[in-house]
Order: structure tokens, then sequence, then C-alpha cells
């Protein structure tokens, strides 16, 4: 078995490995209702997938068109919807795409001369009112490409110029003039957010600006940093950026080729077979440091949280009659969800579920009854529940008592400003007892200890709800902390226990990588 990558979470070790070129692996075709074949492409928050058409080689007349949006693009019934057109002239069309953390859409025009533009739109396909002239910029240059770095909006014209602008008004920062000469002409561009250097295409070679800042442009040189692919210039050309990897993507139609391009220079490439789309895990398996007292976990129950809420009347708290009180129309509420524990579905593993309500909230008035009142309740789940029947199953219980149940949307803003909110739904998960991954672990540990681990699941949830729950990635777990001390007043973990899964961590992603 090849090792592509391995990731440990949890605690301060971690175990990732590089890909190569040659790793990434054909999933699948999206196809596309024709006429129109997508070379740009970005990605929603929500996972969903924004495409545009190169230009309007159909005909010598203007014509619309479109950006579409692929809803849940991996599935089996992915769904297209036009979100918006552009008209175009003939040999004319989109030189780039974007989108934001909020799922606005940045689109650039390369219309062969000084009417280029670049257009900033909602999700739902609108022009942004705050960006530009009504959702609009001209640089009065050929634009050829765009990418996005938190607020700052990137964007190359004509022979290596680069501008930075603001996302969110479209006001011109800065930029970097092009080279005095031998300048390339730059298709497309890649921002490395960390490093601060934004890559660019230009006859299927890899280019790079480097020396500066996002905040401070002046030190920016364009340099090259691969040899050419291609013979001739090449329209519609791409590059991405590979944070899991560490490099730059080519993907080169006409040879059916994928070039990867590292800091350095170094040059691998793949075959593209079966299709055009890529698409490939960012890691083999997991291994989870979470609490295990140096045993093996294999998966535990799901979690959810799901808010019920009764509404009552606000009134003055000197004259309580003519009100009536949320809080108190919630007491029975709260008994009948707690009754529910008894009657809840039961896994031969994990055993029962259970809820427990955890949060009350209400109007923030100490001297008025409370109009609304609602609590907080953190459900365990056994494979088969469902976001659907979860929020059933309380609701058959509330509704006749005059309550609603919902399971909200839970804000998650990463580092980067990536917008993640989503359901506040974590599915459980189970590792095949089978499974290679466990069988490495199992050896791992008796190459160590000359025993056989203990193998159990866990009482608790972990980040194996994403790794294995919903991303379907091998998941296995294994820590020094016990698992009975865990978020309690005496959280504590045994510096011994610390040192022998280091040991652990240190041997495993060898056994795992060279399994037969």
């Amino acid at each position: 078995m090849k090792l592509r990558s391995l990731l440990v979470l949890a605690l301060a070790c971690a175990f990732v490995g590089k890909a190569l070129a040659e790793d990434w692996e054909y999933v699948k075709s999206i196809p596309i209702p024709r006429p129109y074949a997508p070379t740009f492409a970005a990605t929603t928050p929500s996972g969903d997938c924004v495409v545009a058409t190169f230009n309007n080689s159909k005909t010598e007349k203007p014509v619309e068109l479109p950006v579409i949006l692929i809803h849940k693009p991996l599935s089996d019934t992915p769904g297209f919807y036009v979100v918006c057109t552009n008209e175009f002239s003939a040999f004319r069309g989109y030189s780039g795409i974007a989108v934001d953390s909020e799922g606005n859409f940045y689109v650039a025009a390369d219309t062969g001369g000084a009417d280029s533009w670049i257009r900033k739109f909602t999700p739902d396909g609108k022009r942004h009112p705050s960006f530009g002239n009504n959702g609009e910029i001209r640089p009065n240059r050929r634009v050829l490409g765009l990418d996005l770095a938190g607020d700052y909006l990137f964007a190359t014209f004509g022979f290596g110029e680069l501008a930075k602008y603001s996302a969110k008004t479209g006001a011109l920062v800065g930029t970097v003039p092009a080279p005095a000469k031998d300048a390339p002409l730059i298709r497309d561009i890649a921002v490395d957010p960390t490093r601060q250097i934004i890559y660019g295409v230009a006859l299927g070679a890899a280019w790079a600006w480097k020396g500066g800042r996002f905040d401070n442009l002046s030190g920016y040189k364009l340099t090259r940093i691969s040899e050419d692919a291609l013979k001739n210039p090449k329209a519609g050309e791409g590059i991405f950026y590979d944070a899991f990897g560490d490099r730059v993507l080519l993907p080169v139609s006409e040879l059916a080729t994928l070039f990867a391009v590292s800091p350095s220079g170094q040059i691998s490439k793949s075959e593209i077979k079966g299709g055009e789309g890529l698409v490939r895990s960012p890691c083999d398996a997991v291994l989870l440091a979470e609490a295990t007292d140096l045993t093996l976990r294999r998966g535990h129950r799901g979690r959810c949280e799901a808010r019920v809420r009764v509404k009552g009347k606000a009134a003055h708290a000197s004259t309580p009659q003519l009100g009536e009180n949320a809080i108190l129309k919630m007491l029975p509420v709260i008994e009948a969800v707690e009754k529910m524990n008894a009657a809840l579905p039961v896994d031969p593993i994990f055993g029962q579920g259970n809820q427990v309500v955890t949060l009350i909230a209400g109007p923030h008035t100490p001297n008025s009854v409370p109009g609304w009142c609602e609590i907080s309740l953190d459900r365990r789940l056994v494979p088969g529940e469902t976001p659907a029947s979860v929020v059933e199953s309380i609701r058959s219980v509330v509704e006749p008592l005059g309550a609603t149940v919902e399971i909200p949307i839970q804000a998650v803003r990463a580092h980067t400003g990536l917008n993640l909110d989503d359901q506040a739904f974590f599915p459980g998960w189970l590792l095949d007892e089978n499974s290679p991954l466990l069988a490495a672990g199992q050896a791992t540990y008796q190459a160590l200890w000359k025993n056989p681990a203990e193998v159990s699941v866990w009482k608790f949830s972990t980040d194996g709800t994403y790794s294995a729950g919903a991303a379907g990635i091998p998941t296995l777990g294994f820590g020094p902390q016990e698992e009975k001390y865990v978020h309690t007043q005496e959280d504590q973990v045994n510096l011994e226990k610390v040192k022998k899964a280091a040991m652990f961590y240190a041997l495993f992603p060898f056994i795992y990588a060279n399994q037969k």
C-alpha cells in the first residue's frame, strides 16, 4: 500500500505525507449540459461547484454565456443551475472565476480589449451592489485571470501585469508592473495565501510572483519556476494551488496530463484517464489522538443539536396576568423530552441513544413576562438516524404541547475566512473489524508491547464525525488520556502514557504504509 498521507488530529503530533501527481486518481466525469464545456471552476463554501465556459466559439453573433452552479457535484444526480449569464461576441468569453467565503462569486471576462471586466455576483446570481459600479469594474486592460485571498481580489492583465483589488468594494489597491522584457502571457492565476505567493500559467509553464506581501506589493517579481509544457500559447489555460500537496497544478487537456510543480520547480506529471474530473481525498486515513487510555477505538455514536421553542405573550412584570409566561409553558416540554430517553433507538455495538437538555434561553428582560423560551438538546445518535428522523421524533412529542423543533445551523469560520456553516448534525461511524487500518493499529501495538490491544468504541464524539462520518475516510483512535477525565474538572493525562503514545505515533505510519 502506498502512503499518500496520514492525518493525526487532537495532539501536537501529525504525519502528513505530500502526494505526488502520480497519486491522483480519476473519480468521475460530471457531464455539463450542452453546448457549454466548462474551462474555469471554483468551489463554494457548501461544496457545490461554479463553472464557466471559455468562449463563444459556436457563432459569429453575440451570445449569452452562462455561469453554471453544479449542486452536489459528486452525487449520482448532480443539479445544474444557471446562476447568471453575460453577453460575449464571437471567440470571447470568461477568463477566470472565484468564490468568496460568503458564497459570492467573481467572474472575469476577456473581451480582447479595454472593455474587459470583472463582475461580482451574489450567491443567487444578482450583481453585487457594493462592488464597483453596479457590481462591475473595468480595469481598462485585458483581464486574463483572477483569484481571491481573504479580502483581496487579485487579477492579471495582458503580459504579466498584476493588480490587487478590494474584494468588498472593487477599489484598486495596488499593482505590480509587467516585466520590462520577455513578459509571458499569463492566462490564469492561483494564490497561495500562506506564503503569499501568486502563481500564474503561460504556455503550460508555471510562473510566480514572489518576494512581496499582500499588504506591500512593491517586492513582488515575476519569475518562471518551470519549463514550458506547450509549444504555442493556449487560450483557456488553468492553474490551481494544491494546499495539501504544497504545489501548483496545471491540467493540460490537449496532452491529457496533469502537471504538478513544486515550489523548487520540480515537475511531476500524471496521465488523465477516463475523463476530465480530478478529485482526491486529502488523506488515506485518519488517526485520532483522543482519549483511549492506550487502547484502540474504531467508532462512536453520532451527535446532533436540536432547539425546541415555545411562544408566550410578553407583558410587564407588574401586570403578569396580561401575559403568558413562556418559561412555565416550557416546563411540561422539558419533562416530555427527558422521558423520550427510554424509547430512543438501540444499537448492538453502541448501545442506546440519549438526549439531554443543555441550555435554556429567553428574552434578557428581567422586568417582563417572557414572550418566548428555547431549550437546546444534545442528542446522541445510533447508526441509521438522520436529521429528518431526529426532528420528527422530537416533533411528535413537543408539537402537541405547543412547541416547535429544529436542528440549528452551526456558524463556523475558518482562519482563512472560509465559511463552513452547516447543520449541527454530526454522524457516527464504525470502522470495519477487518479494516487494514485497524490491522495496522494492532500490528503497531504488538510490535511495541508484544500483546494485542483492546479494541472498543468511544462513549463521546470526536472529529471522526467528519473524517469518517461525513468524508468517509477510514479513521482509528489511539490516545494516552483516560476517557473518564475528558471534559471534567479532573481533566488530566499521565505523562508516561504520553511517551508510549508518541512511540505508537512514530511507528504506526510505517506499518500502515508497508502492510500488504
